[in-house]
């Protein structure tokens, strides 16, 4: 895990697991360092949902404002998006966002900390790359610190490694109890097995989650 992931909300891993749609504000895009290597940004989330069987087909969209039709179709090609909207005001853009999961999309907005709250509440997850207006804004989900948006494919793998950490949190101390009852029953292994059997599920769970928040210390900071 690489560092520069600030998580501000609880939930906000097990949100990211749902996502299907990303759309950027168009001006995250302002930055000329950050335009310049966001393609490999959109290609390593594509590659990424690619290769997770499990996961839905991703879709990337920019959201511009609406005398910004030329630079909308410009950014659409130059960073591999799959088309752009445009809204200018905030409840334009609320709605847009709105109407998206409404149609059954799970949307993570990629804000710019610019009086952009209102969208960043609409989508079921927010991102949002750090500012100094940012960090005194409204808590979002996820900041990225940097001056890139290298770590948005880093948010996702995240959200993968901590349901995996979760799911066997929650089957470790089945599977024990499970032999435990069968040892017990049909092998007659009596009191202190089952004790033994019970505190050892305990412990893999235990352990599982002090290896999990270890290894997340590196590229989390919870605020």
């Amino acid at each position: 895990m690489q560092q520069g992931i600030l998580i501000t909300q609880a939930g906000t891993l097990e949100r990211a697991m749902q996502v299907d749609t990303l759309v950027f504000d168009g001006r995250v895009f302002n930055d000329p360092v950050l335009r310049s290597k966001a393609s490999e940004v959109m290609q390593a989330l594509r590659q990424r949902y690619s290769q997770d069987a499990s996961s839905h087909p991703l879709a990337l969209y920019i959201l511009m404002n609406n005398d910004e039709e030329a630079l909308g179709q410009t950014l659409m090609v130059e960073l591999g998006l799959d088309g752009y909207f445009r809204a200018s005001s905030g409840q334009g853009r609320t709605e847009l966002i709105g109407q998206l999961q409404t149609d059954g999309r799970k949307v993570c907005y990629v804000g710019s900390g610019e009086d952009d709250t209102a969208e960043m509440q609409a989508a079921l997850l927010s991102v949002v790359h750090y500012t100094p207006d940012s960090m005194a804004s409204e808590p979002t989900g996820v900041i990225l610190l940097g001056n890139d948006l290298q770590q948005l494919p880093h948010v996702f793998d995240l959200a993968v490694a901590f349901t995996a950490k979760q799911n066997f949190n929650l089957v470790a101390p089945i599977g024990v109890d499970l032999v435990d009852i069968s040892t017990t029953v049909f092998l007659d292994f009596g009191l202190i097995y089952s004790v033994l059997f019970t505190y050892t599920g305990l412990l893999l769970g235990v352990a599982n989650t002090r290896r999990s928040k270890k290894k997340s210390l590196n590229s989390i900071v919870l605020r």
